[in-house]
C-alpha cells in the first residue's frame, strides 16, 4: 500500500506543468539505475510514464524513458518493461523521426544493445514477417 502511495505522489510531481519536472524525474531514475536501486528507478519511470498521455513529452524524454525501461528489464526480467520501452521508442519516432534518429544515434556505446533491440522489436511489430500456412518439409541450403 505504501508503494502505491509513493507512485501516486511521484506521478503528481512528475506530471507538473513543466517538462523540466519530467526531465528531473528521468535524471533521478538514471541515477537510481546507476546506483542499482531498481525499485526507485521503477517507481520514477512509472510516474513519468503515467504523464505520457497527459503531456507532450519531448523526443529525448521518450528516448531516455525507453532506455531506462530496457535497463530495468535487464535487472528484473519483467517483460512489461520491454513493452513500455517499445511504446516509448515508437512514440518518439511518431513525434519526430529525425529527432528520434539523432537521439538514439547520440547515445553512449553501452546503450547500443538497447537501441538495437528496440529497433528490432518495433520493426517486427510494424512489419511482421509473412507466415505461410504450410511449413517446408526441409530447408534448401546451397553452398
Amino acid at each position: 500500500m505504501f508503494l502505491s502511495g509513493v507512485g501516486c505522489v511521484l506521478a503528481f510531481v512528475a506530471c507538473g506543468d513543466s517538462s523540466s519536472r519530467v526531465a528531473g524525474r528521468l535524471s533521478e531514475a538514471e541515477s537510481a539505475i546507476a546506483a542499482n536501486d531498481v525499485d526507485a528507478a521503477l517507481h520514477l519511470c512509472r510516474a513519468v510514464n503515467d504523464c505520457r498521455s497527459d503531456s507532450q513529452m519531448a523526443v529525448s524524454e521518450l528516448g531516455r524513458l525507453s532506455i531506462l525501461y530496457m535497463q530495468l528489464s535487464d535487472r528484473t526480467d519483467d517483460t512489461d518493461n520491454v513493452d513500455l520501452a517499445v511504446d516509448c521508442y515508437r512514440q518518439a519516432f511518431a513525434v519526430n523521426p529525425d529527432s528520434a534518429r539523432a537521439f538514439y544515434s547520440s547515445l553512449p556505446r553501452d546503450d547500443d544493445k538497447y537501441v538495437m533491440m528496440l529497433a528490432t522489436i518495433a520493426g517486427t511489430l510494424d512489419n511482421p514477417p509473412s507466415l505461410t500456412e504450410e511449413e517446408p518439409d526441409s530447408l534448401s541450403l546451397e553452398f
